[in-house]
């Protein structure tokens, strides 16, 4: 079976963040992760006064 994950952070430091949930998503037993987009900013959506984020 394949899955799709989206990840995405704003907070306290969100690459790595992000870095450390694809890690974490290593180490899952029956898990092999494949794959991962490179990360990537965007603005938020909604309402603008928050940092942008960083995505994967």
């Amino acid at each position: 079976m394949h899955a799709f994950i989206g990840l995405g952070s704003n907070l306290d430091h969100p690459s790595q963040r992000l870095i450390s949930a694809l890690r974490a998503l290593q180490r899952l037993p029956g898990l092999t992760l494949c794959h991962h987009s490179r990360l990537y900013a965007s603005a938020p959506v909604g309402p603008q006064d928050q940092p942008d984020y960083v995505n994967a």
